[in-house]
């Protein structure tokens, strides 16, 4: 399976970013910025020129067969670099039918339940399979790792 570790945090000291990079210790994943990702914009994809960032993006969703999301919770939602990435992606379709895991780094099991569920409600939208759904706390990544153990096979 190659997954794609997507970040929901811009940050480079971001907790959710340290997960990831624990994840790629355990099984192969290979980390994806949105920083680059220009706003969401129909009218620039209309116009016949999709910013090589959203190239990028879509390229690295086609090229695996899961996609891990930690996601930080901002303002009791998901933060808005991850629903511009989805916005880019919801009409072309790259995201359709994969293995979805959603987590993030918590403190305690119920923080960032409500980013989590925007984006399950987001991703089934687009036909997602979700295998995982739960935060992640610090150094406990076994469920998240049997998780995509389970689904591979």
């Amino acid at each position: 399976m190659s997954l794609l570790g997507v970040c929901g945090s811009i940050s480079a000291r971001s907790g959710n970013l340290r997960l990831l990079q624990a994840l790629g210790r355990a099984t192969p994943v290979e980390i994806y910025s949105l920083a680059q990702l220009p706003m969401f914009n129909p009218d620039i994809e209309l116009d016949g020129e999709t910013p090589a960032p959203v190239l990028s993006w879509r390229r690295a969703l086609l090229d695996s067969s899961g996609v891990v999301f930690a996601c930080p919770e901002y303002g009791h939602n998901l933060p808005g670099v991850v629903k511009n990435a989805l916005d880019w992606v919801i009409q072309s379709g790259e995201l359709g039918g994969k293995a979805v895991y959603i987590t993030a780094a918590v403190g305690v099991a119920e923080q960032g339940a409500l980013a989590r569920a925007s984006l399950r409600q987001t991703l089934e939208v687009i036909e997602c399979r979700v295998c995982f759904d739960a935060g992640v706390l610090d150094g406990q990544l076994s469920p998240l790792v049997e998780a995509i153990n389970k689904s591979s096979q």
